[in-house]
C-alpha cells in the first residue's frame, strides 16, 4: 500500500513539474557557433556577419567606446563573451537576458560590458557602447532568424515583447556603429 501511495505522489509530481520545466525555457533553443557546439559563457567568440564580403568585418570598439562594426571582411574584431542573467549553467540560449561583454579586455582588469546609450540627440539613434555608465546592459538577447544565422536583438525591461535589432547605423561614412533600430546585424559566432 505505502509503495502505491509512494508510486502514485511521485507520478503526480512527475506530471505537474514537466509544464513548469517546458515553461521555464519555452521554445528557446540553444544558441550554437559556427563549429554546431552551444555557445558557452566561458568562452570568447568573434561576432561577424552571416553572410561574407557583403557587409564588413566583425564587432569591435571605436572611438568613444562606441561599439562598431570593423572595416573589412577579414578584420575578426574582438573577442565578445556572453554570459546568461539567470542561466547558471552558462549555456546560452535564445531568448535569455544576458550581459556581453568584449573579453580582450579582462586580463588587465577592465570589463568592457555592452551598453545602450541615451537617444542621441542629432541622429535620434540609440547607439551601443562599452565600459562607463552600465544602467542599459542585461536586455540583449540573441534570436535565430529564418536564414539559420542569429540575430542579437535589446528588449527594453528585459521582456521579449519590446525587442529591437540591434544593427549598424552608417554614420555619413566616419564609423559603422551598432545601434538599437529595426534592421538587425545578421551574424555568427565564431569561437575565439
Amino acid at each position: 500500500m505505502a509503495i502505491v501511495r509512494f508510486a502514485t505522489l511521485f507520478l503526480l509530481i512527475a506530471l505537474t513539474m514537466k509544464p513548469i520545466l517546458t515553461t521555464c525555457k519555452g521554445n528557446a533553443n540553444i544558441v550554437v557557433d559556427t563549429e554546431g557546439k552551444p555557445l558557452l559563457s566561458s568562452n570568447s567568440y568573434y561576432v561577424f556577419p552571416a553572410i561574407f564580403g557583403l557587409s564588413g568585418g566583425g564587432i569591435g570598439l571605436g572611438d568613444g567606446n562606441f561599439i562598431v562594426q570593423k572595416q573589412g571582411e577579414t578584420n575578426r574584431g574582438l573577442r565578445v563573451r556572453f554570459t546568461p542573467k539567470r542561466n547558471v549553467s552558462g549555456v546560452v540560449y535564445e531568448f535569455s537576458n544576458l550581459f556581453v561583454q568584449f573579453s580582450d579586455f579582462e586580463k588587465v582588469g577592465l570589463r568592457y560590458r555592452w551598453n545602450v546609450n541615451k537617444k542621441d540627440e542629432m541622429t535620434g539613434a540609440y547607439f551601443l557602447s562599452a565600459g562607463g555608465n552600465e544602467v542599459h546592459n542585461n536586455g540583449f538577447q540573441v534570436v535565430k532568424d529564418q536564414y539559420n544565422s542569429y540575430k542579437i536583438v535589446y528588449c527594453i525591461g528585459g521582456g521579449s515583447k519590446s525587442c529591437k535589432g540591434v544593427g549598424v547605423f552608417r554614420d555619413n561614412g566616419a564609423y559603422d556603429r551598432l545601434a538599437v533600430n529595426d534592421l538587425a546585424l545578421i551574424v555568427k559566432f565564431l569561437k575565439a
